[in-house]
């Protein structure tokens, strides 16, 4: 019997009193009941799958395929694995089947996590974007009136790691930021001043 040891013949079906054989056959019908032991080394499968980058659907993670032992017909719950960027499921419950045909399936959701863009010294509000674990990140464009966008304070990952990332600008003054000088001529009444001419000029921005 798949997943049982013969334990012995008995002549009552509650299993009480063994059988024992005469030595040769009696002028009697006789029915016997045989006895049957879990085995405890029957299998069962615990198979994993990955929730996939660019859609909702699930890759089979054939080498994480894990082949357990139980007892025969015993209600077992394997713990799910741990993946770095993925969601862990809650545990299922498996009843070892005889034939070792057991199967517990587990999906793992792709998590998501948060990459904040901090204009640094431009003050203005940060940008927040969510990117799935492994996902490309795209950065955000940044500008600044009299500045030119340097590089921001740490390397940025061609993909998203399994943690939230902030990253602040740096920026570098432009040298051709435009700034005006006016002359004032005082008016032969003495009693105030007129524009005479305007100075267009170019500097380093916050520089005098």
């Amino acid at each position: 019997k798949a997943g049982y040891d013969f334990a012995g013949w008995y002549t009552d079906s509650a299993l009480t009193k063994p059988y024992v054989f005469p030595a040769t056959m009696p002028n009697t019908d006789t029915v016997v009941y045989a006895k049957w032991t879990p085995r405890n080394d029957t299998p069962y499968t615990v198979e994993h799958y990955q929730q996939n980058l660019n859609n909702d659907l699930y890759t089979f993670v054939e080498s994480d395929t894990q082949i357990l032992h139980d007892t025969t017909d015993s209600v077992v719950t394997p713990q799910p694995k741990v993946y770095e960027g993925f969601a862990s499921p809650q545990a299922k419950s498996l009843t070892v089947l005889p034939d070792g045909s057991g199967v517990v399936k587990y999906y793992y959701s792709r998590r998501s996590y948060t990459v904040t863009f901090d204009p640094g010294e431009a003050r203005g509000e940060p940008v927040v974007y969510q990117f799935k674990y492994r996902q490309t990140i795209t950065a955000s464009q940044m500008s600044r009136k009299g500045f030119t966008f340097v590089s921001w304070d740490k390397p940025l990952p061609d993909t998203m790691p399994a943690s939230n990332l902030t990253f602040v600008a740096k920026w570098n003054p432009t040298k051709d930021t435009p700034y005006l000088v006016e002359h004032y001529i005082q008016n032969t009444a003495g009693t105030g001043y007129v524009l005479s001419h305007i100075e267009h000029k170019t500097g380093s921005t916050n520089q005098e």
